[in-house]
């Protein structure tokens, strides 16, 4: 059965709703987004992707010199014209351009907050849990770094995480708030995974490191005293965290690693 006016021009009005809420995401850092866009779409893809939602492509001007970068010729804006209707061009996507998308989007959303865009993004791109295990769960350890419990805890139990994808090396979440300082949302992924003291010193000591490195000294105080740390935790990895500190006069830290463990090298690097 042909479909009718009223059943396409739904169909265009539900690509022009999802542009719209794309388009919020884009508002506070449009040239943030390419970097992580470039290591998997290309610039066709990118047009796509906008061409796919009215709302984006209505705002092309704008919208795709911050995406790349750069100025955009002039022959995008010649050839690429408006589709007649965005929803089957983005049913023409490849998957795996859609994937890629959507993930981008999802983590844009997360480093924002917007639990409802987070929410909104996962359901209308159908993303499975699957694609963002080979993600990392980047959108979740961007939430815990930027510091939006509320967003964290939707997706930790929205997609059943567990410790083992938390602590694989790719996505460390706990080191993310450690060096950004979210004391609070440490102490929930502590809880809420059981992290303990081996967690914690996985990669050379890096989560204390980190605390350390960025002057998060209530953070650095929390981690030595719930997981029992020890001078030699400060001094892990070759002294790296006394010899960063004092070539780049971290005062604050200077200080704390006198007060807690007596630490006063500075003279010998």
């Amino acid at each position: 059965m042909p479909r009718t006016r009223r059943r396409q021009r739904a169909r265009r009005g539900g690509a022009n709703e999802m542009g719209k809420r794309l388009l919020k995401l884009f508002e506070p850092g449009m040239d943030a987004v390419m970097t992580r866009m470039g290591p998997s779409l290309t610039s066709r893809d990118i047009i796509s992707i906008v061409k796919c939602h009215p709302e984006l492509w209505r705002h092309r001007k704008t919208l795709l010199p911050a995406l790349f970068g750069h100025a955009v010729p002039e022959k995008f804006f010649e050839y690429n014209a408006p589709p007649i209707y965005a929803a089957p061009l983005c049913r023409r996507l490849e998957p795996k351009t859609k994937t890629a998308a959507a993930l981008m989007f999802l983590r844009m959303a997360a480093e924002r907050g917007d639990l409802e865009g987070v929410k909104e993004i996962i359901r209308a791109f159908q993303i499975t849990r699957s694609q963002l295990e080979m993600n990392h769960f980047k959108a979740f350890e961007t939430a815990c770094y930027i510091g939006h419990p509320n967003v964290a805890k939707w997706l930790a139990n929205e997609l059943k995480l567990t410790k083992a994808d938390i602590v694989d090396g790719n996505c460390m979440p706990i080191t993310g708030a450690a060096e950004a300082g979210h004391l609070g949302i440490a102490k929930w992924l502590t809880d809420h995974f059981k992290l303990s003291t081996a967690d914690i010193r996985a990669n050379d000591n890096l989560t204390l490191r980190l605390a350390l490195e960025y002057e998060q000294i209530d953070m650095a105080d929390w981690l030595v005293d719930r997981f029992g740390l020890t001078e030699a935790d400060v001094r892990d990895d070759n002294n790296v965290a006394i010899r960063e500190a004092c070539e780049r006069s971290r005062h604050a830290t200077l200080d704390w690693m006198k007060e807690k463990f007596k630490i006063d090298e500075c003279d010998e690097y």
